[in-house]
């Protein structure tokens, strides 16, 4: 097959490096041919020629997003920011919200209710609690698991 403007042997080096290349190196631009490394007594084929050459390839302009002004980058950093500020305080009013209803409803409780639920839970997490799981538990599987640890 004949391309016009590439001689046969660089079409040939081409589709090997477009085969051998990941896809983002395919889009480089085509700089001058790197000449490959002859070895004594090996074959001519250079097996670092593909790398090479994508490695000294010029990037393609349209891969690179235009530069923003120091205005625009400015502009967006304090819009930024500003949402910021207003979601920490979306958060800040939920929280003063649920403080506010657990008052609410502590002094909605009877007397002696009220005292016993003021006071700090002190008891320790348990150790030992069951996991929720998604299927029956299974007859004798702990058994077995605790007979298999021991050796």
């Amino acid at each position: 097959m004949f391309r016009v403007g590439i001689p046969a042997p660089e079409l040939r080096m081409l589709r090997r490096c477009a085969v051998s290349l990941p896809r983002a190196a395919r889009s480089f631009k085509k700089v001058a041919a790197v000449a490959p490394v002859k070895k004594k007594g090996g074959g001519s084929r250079d097996q670092y020629g593909a790398i090479k050459q994508a490695i000294l390839a010029e990037p393609d302009e349209e891969l690179y997003l235009p530069k923003e002004s120091l205005e625009e980058m400015e502009e967006r950093k304090a819009r930024m920011s500003r949402m910021s500020i207003r979601e920490h305080f979306a958060q800040n009013v939920a929280m003063n919200a649920g403080v506010k209803l657990r008052k609410a409803a502590l002094e909605a409780l009877p007397g002696a209710l009220r005292e016993e639920a003021r006071q700090p839970d002190l008891t320790p997490f348990p150790v030992l609690r069951r996991v929720f799981t998604e299927t029956a538990p299974i007859p004798g599987f702990q058994a077995e698991v605790r007979r298999t640890d021991r050796g």
